[in-house]
């Protein structure tokens, strides 16, 4: 029984330095996962900034039951009669298949988007072809 109660003593002895080395551990770990989940954000923000590229404003339309989804031609005419509005672009995006240069296809979606017909508005950069 002695050394039971000798164990429990010497635990009770470190029971400050156990809760406090608990206690930093759980901070690290927040600190951790606070500073990934601002990582992660960033990393989503970064590529949803570059499709806007230099456009001010970007406008989506909110998609109601039974109705398409996306902006009219109709609607953009209507934008380009605001005063100020300089210009409007109707962006469409969708998925599409991804074939390898042989022309075999592959089990990925790629996002598929248009280009904006005004040269001002476009955010992606041709590197070569057409």
């Amino acid at each position: 029984m002695t050394t039971y109660r000798y164990t429990l003593a010497d635990f009770y002895g470190q029971l400050r330095q156990l809760v406090l080395i608990g206690a930093a551990v759980a901070v690290a770990c927040l600190i951790a996962a606070v500073g990934g989940s601002g990582a992660l954000v960033d990393s989503y923000r970064q590529p949803a900034a570059a499709e806007v590229g230099p456009a001010d404003v970007q406008a989506t339309a909110r998609v109601a039951q039974g109705q398409p989804a996306g902006l009219t031609e109709g609607t953009a005419a209507r934008a380009r009669r605001v005063p100020g509005v300089a210009a409007v672009s109707l962006r469409l995006a969708g998925q599409g298949g991804v074939r390898t240069p042989e022309g075999r296809p592959l089990d990925d979606t790629a996002v598929v988007s248009s280009v904006a017909a005004d040269p001002g508005l476009r955010w992606q950069l041709l590197k070569d072809g057409r």
